[in-house]
């Protein structure tokens, strides 16, 4: 029986980097059928954080289906100011039957270290973000400023997607905040900005 692993991140938004990364998974790692686990916050938005997790799965799943990667599903992670992320993954770990974690997010692994050394029984994958190549907050930034050249780091059905003024207009509006507002072992960070609807 095949293991169950999830790549996860906030893809804000899904770019090409991180398609890389799911090529990389599906060619390096035959015994596990990938999931793509989009952190979904629940708390007040920001700069940061500017997509709402259905967006976000969107355009993980549209840059999935440009490049023909069918056999990939995107799941989101609800993630909320009052409950740690220990207990955000071991729900969606459990419901998900996931064995396997692949994150480059230091507090990702730290969470999930945690949770091994509970006794839950997960291979890490450790991708270590050596935050090289295209970033997001590049990307995002691009966005705010008008200039279009962030549209090559994102696949065409992204760009198309994103290129709706409402996203331009949310950057525009939202202050900068924590990157990962959320708490490892329920201690919560608190994002400046305008909370979601």
């Amino acid at each position: 029986m095949k293991k169950r692993g999830v790549f996860l991140g906030r893809f804000q938004p899904f770019h090409n980097q991180h398609l890389d990364v799911v090529k990389y998974i599906l060619q390096e790692f035959h015994e596990i059928e990938l999931l793509v686990g989009v952190a979904d916050w629940r708390g007040l938005s920001s700069r940061d954080n500017f997509l709402s997790g259905s967006e976000s799965q969107k355009s993980v799943s549209l840059s999935l289906a440009e490049s023909g990667i069918r056999s990939v599903r995107v799941i989101g992670f609800p993630l909320f100011p009052d409950i740690s992320l220990e207990q955000t993954l071991i729900t969606g770990f459990s419901e998900e039957k996931i064995n396997a974690v692949f994150s480059g997010s230091e507090k990702t692994i730290s969470a999930v270290n945690n949770l091994v050394l509970s006794g839950l029984n997960l291979e890490i994958i450790n991708l270590n973000d050596r935050e090289d190549g295209i970033r997001g907050s590049q990307i995002r930034e691009r966005m705010r400023e008008g200039d279009e050249t962030w549209r090559m780091y994102v696949s065409p059905s992204v760009a198309e997607f994103l290129s709706e003024p409402v996203f331009r207009e949310r950057l525009l509006s939202l202050v900068a905040g924590e990157k990962r507002p959320w708490g490892i072992e329920g201690k919560s960070f608190s994002s400046n900005g305008v909370e979601r609807k």
